[in-house]
């Protein structure tokens, strides 16, 4: 009986994990990722390749994904990293030598 129940409420937590959407994030690759593994089985052996076609097939230089359980903003546009790492939420960094 228990076993059912556990059994029952895992399968109920996976299908919320792959279903529920965040609010407020750029595209990502697809609706939905793998629980605990997030995208990373969708990189495959170039994911700096397969990020960039990502970012082409929606269209836009910024996107979401999921490495594991971890939220990665990715960016695509020289000018948006610049503005990134310039910005004043980062001011307790030391300014990148490239943007100098």
């Amino acid at each position: 009986m228990y076993l059912i129940l556990v059994s029952i409420l895992s399968i109920l937590y996976i299908v919320y994990l792959i279903i529920k959407k965040e609010k407020n994030l750029p595209p990502g690759p697809t609706d939905y990722s793998i629980p605990i593994f997030g995208h990373l089985f969708s990189l495959g052996k170039h994911p700096q390749e397969t990020l960039l076609k990502w970012c082409q097939n929606r269209q836009s230089d910024i996107i979401h994904c999921y490495f594991g359980q971890k939220l990665v903003i990715v960016l695509n546009n020289y000018d948006l990293i610049k503005q990134a790492f310039l910005d004043d939420n980062y001011s307790a960094r030391a300014q990148p030598f490239i943007f100098e």
